[in-house]
């Protein structure tokens, strides 16, 4: 079972990309990144020790500034959300949820700060994180520049859609293990319940 901490790392810089405006063109004329998204995802890693891979997959909801669903569905089940500054890990199968208050950890202090400046388009805050090396109307490559993010992961690559938003994020991580995602059916700017974005074990019982 993959703990809150390490689920809700690769999350978040998985997603780095998806809605930064300067690294993804925008999704919109106006520059700014979609205020709300949902798509399905397909993930596979590579692990550097073993050679061996792990592939998931399922749905990712942003709902605003720092609000996000990941919902895997395969090969296992678990949702993880995270609102702002608090964070939940639900696995339905096993009838066990986590909670984890992010300003209490350092490093994922620094990801919440990422989160909350990439969901409400913070552009100066971002180029403080990240350098963009090499980057192609189609095809972005970012190194992050805070030490705490080195210590997660050293380079990503994005790879864009027409309308701006990312559609594959390679990830390789410092210690060599390799994060593939690829986004379909994206929908930019759907209407979305809040209530998504609350504790997931409840919002499955009220359905």
């Amino acid at each position: 079972m993959m703990t809150i901490k390490r689920h809700a790392v690769l999350v978040l810089f998985l997603l780095a990309p998806i809605t930064y405006p300067s690294v993804t063109s925008a999704a919109s004329k106006s520059g700014s990144p979609p205020s709300q998204l949902t798509a399905d995802f397909s993930l596979t890693r590579t692990l550097s020790v073993l050679s061996d891979t792990i592939a998931s997959s399922g749905t990712l909801t942003l709902g605003g500034p720092g609000l996000l669903r990941w919902k895997t569905t395969s090969p296992s089940r678990s949702i993880l959300v995270i609102n702002r500054h608090v964070a939940w890990i639900h696995y339905p199968d096993l009838g066990i949820t986590k909670n984890f208050e992010i300003s209490r950890d350092p490093v994922m202090g620094v990801l919440s700060k990422h989160l909350l400046a990439l969901t409400s388009g913070d552009v100066d805050s971002i180029a403080r994180y990240y350098r963009l090396m090499n980057a192609s109307k189609t095809k972005k490559h970012l190194v992050p520049l805070e030490p705490e993010v080195k210590q997660v992961f050293r380079e990503m690559y994005v790879t864009m859609g027409a309308d701006g938003v990312a559609t594959r994020v390679e990830l390789i991580s410092s210690n060599g293990d390799i994060s593939v995602i690829v986004f379909s059916n994206i929908r930019i700017n759907p209407r979305i319940p809040r209530e998504l974005f609350e504790n997931p074990e409840k919002y499955q019982r009220s359905q």
